[in-house]
């Protein structure tokens, strides 16, 4: 059931619900449900009301949650009590055992408890407050262990990054330092301490270090061999590479020409060529000096010449930005097929590179799933990867290009990401596209859905599926829709062996934050900070969450808006739990989360699982969008 007011439909079948127990032969009463909804919306004094009036003997299941609540209350010897009649302790119990004793001022017997958790399974939380103790008592050797064990195991925790390139910078290793810090500026714009930082790092290097290494790309760049290519005829798309620039410098291993329409120029290979605005048009020059070779007064179109046997080269453009804002955002240097179109804007410009629809996905394949994957998971992103190419061309032309080469459309890297095995996915699958009724449907995609695809990430379709991530759609015998919240709470912390598992934080994944690292990323107290679910989503993904600090309230819609606002969580299915410490002598928000990305339509991983068992690519695609048909297009 989507978008349910889940305490008033809870309450409303009080005497009516039963969950199924370890081994699924008892029934438990509906009262602990109850409690765990309150305890979903923080109301933990509530939750703990509940299950005492319950007054039946202590299951583990509700020792459990009893000891949660405590912990979350900010009464740590209650729920440390509980944890003692615990018959056995799971991974995750040592974690709230850890910051219990936190809660008691007892950091030794914390960083016990933590070190019991990864024990029995690595995971993001005990390593963050295992790195935050041992950093409070000054032990850096340790903190710094922790922190890169963290970014090893979750590359997407972005505190993280801050706090190692600090550890970094005090012990003068100042290019570990820069590389740690720009990353934490990125993500955490307008904050003095990281900018501070970043600076003397900077400063500690000297400039002659970011002079040194100027010349060694350079030297590498003028080494860099470019090959040619047979271009390929058909359907022509248009790919915005990047907007916003003021200057561009590329390369060709052929000559290349550069033409406004009126004016043109041919350059000479291997030279480096830099266009630039100037003056409300673009001018070129060679890049290594000022000396003008020609103005342009309009759009300028970059070719390549042709041998007699119509071969041409590619462009190798420099520093072109890779996943903007995400964790994995590099400035990198590409090679492209087709054509470049310059196209001014004002004071700056947009680069769009015009191709075949099938160079764009030998392009996007690879970006899009890892090439060494089998061949049938290759082919289900191919062809997931064209039909929505063939929807959305044109999605992009108000600013002159077709689609992006980012994941609002598609990831697009070009020829230098391109591989034997992803191109020849793409060859299998020519012109094959997913058709519902008379049109291409929207394939959405995403890297891991965590064991469950959900249909209603961007608004509901038949076809897409609303199921477990198994052949049949279940998980111990339910559908997604029949979870109860106490199943719901056990979710977070499985591993069901579903078409998407995996080990990794792909699949399950964690996050927390004290008081100090709160204020640091988002400027607030999080002692002051309630968050209240509002409305949930298919397989446990949060469509509304209330945020209130200081008599003002946040409202918070949508997946990506959600994922965004904590600082780029995976996904936006998880639980969260806001832990008191008595006398609010601090405060520690945790979030359980499965999945990566958006959980609807072809779950990449899952498409790997499902190959790997001897699905074909038309089933996968079966799988996750249920009631199409595969056509060929003219």
């Amino acid at each position: 059931m989507a978008k349910y007011p889940q305490v008033l439909l809870w309450a409303a079948a009080l005497c009516l619900t039963v969950l199924p127990g370890e081994g699924y032969g008892q029934k438990k009463p509906s009262h602990l449900n109850l409690a765990l909804l309150f305890k979903e919306n923080g109301e933990y004094v509530r939750a703990a009301q509940i299950l005492d009036r319950a007054q039946e003997d202590d299951t583990p299941e509700v020792l459990r949650i009893r000891a949660e609540v405590a912990v979350m209350s900010g009464d740590p010897r209650t729920a440390l009590e509980y944890y003692a009649l615990l018959p056995r302790r799971e991974w995750y119990d040592h974690i709230y055992q850890g910051l219990a004793y936190e809660q008691l001022d007892a950091p030794e017997r914390a960083c016990r408890a933590y070190e019991e958790s990864l024990g029995k399974k690595r995971s993001s939380i005990p390593l963050y407050r295992l790195a935050k103790l041992h950093l409070r008592k000054k032990r850096y050797a340790a903190a710094r262990k922790y922190f890169q064990e963290l970014l090893d195991l979750d590359p997407s925790y972005r505190i993280a990054y801050y706090h190692l390139g600090r550890i970094f910078l005090r012990e003068k290793e100042y290019a570990s330092a820069y590389r740690m810090l720009s990353k934490a500026v990125r993500f955490f714009p307008e904050r003095d301490p990281a900018e501070t930082a970043l600076a003397e790092a900077r400063t500690g290097l000297g400039e002659e270090y970011f002079r040194a290494r100027k010349k060694e790309k350079t030297a590498k760049r003028k080494k860099i061999e470019i090959p040619d290519y047979l271009p390929h005829t058909g359907k022509m798309v248009r790919v915005g590479l990047a907007e916003g620039l003021e200057t561009l410098t590329l390369r060709c291993g052929r000559a290349c020409i550069f033409s406004d329409g009126t004016r043109q120029f041919t350059g000479s290979s291997g030279v480096f060529y830099t266009l630039e605005t100037r003056r409300g048009g673009l001018i070129l020059r060679p890049a290594e000096t000022q000396t003008i070779l020609t103005r342009f007064s309009g759009p300028v179109t970059v070719r390549s010449s042709q041998s007699e046997r119509g071969e041409r080269s590619l462009f190798y453009l420099f520093d072109v930005i890779y996943g903007r804002d995400a964790y994995w955002h590099k400035r990198i240097d590409r090679m492209y097929r087709g054509n470049l179109r310059v196209i001014p804007r004002g004071k700056t410009f947009t680069v769009v590179n015009h191709l075949t629809r099938q160079e764009y996905l030998y392009g996007v394949l690879p970006a899009e799933i890892l090439s060494g994957s089998p061949v049938e998971a290759l082919r289900a992103q191919s062809v997931a990867a064209r039909t929505i190419a063939s929807r959305n061309l044109g999605r992009h032309e108000k600013q002159g290009y077709d689609f992006c080469a980012d994941t609002h459309c598609q990831v697009y890297q070009g020829y230098s990401h391109e591989t034997d095995r992803t191109n020849r996915a793409v060859d299998a699958t020519r012109n094959e596209v997913l058709y519902f009724g008379s049109e291409p449907i929207e394939t959405l995609y995403h890297s891991n859905c965590g064991g469950c695809v959900r249909s209603d990430a961007y608004g509901k379709r038949k076809y897409f599926a609303h199921a477990f991530d198994f052949d049949n759609g279940r998980y111990k015998g339910l559908t997604p829709g029949e979870f109860t919240p106490f199943l719901e709470e056990l979710w977070f912390y499985e591993e069901p062996k579903a078409f998407s598992y995996r080990q990794s934080t792909k699949y399950r994944w964690q996050r927390a934050y004290d008081a100090e690292d709160y204020r640091f990323a988002f400027g607030d107290d999080l002692r002051n900070v309630r968050i209240r679910t509002g409305e949930k989503d298919e397989c446990f993904h949060h469509d509304t969450l209330e945020i209130t600090s200081g008599g003002e309230q946040v409202t918070v819609r949508g997946d990506w808006r959600i994922r965004k606002y904590f600082q780029g969580l995976r996904s936006s299915a998880f639980k969260f739990e806001q832990v008191r410490f008595p006398s609010d002598a601090d405060a520690v928000l945790l979030f359980w989360g499965a999945g990566f990305g958006h959980g609807t339509g072809l779950c990449q991983d899952g498409a790997v699982g499902m190959a790997s068992q001897g699905f074909s690519y038309e089933k996968i695609l079966t799988h996750y969008y249920p009631h199409t048909r595969l056509i060929k297009e003219e």
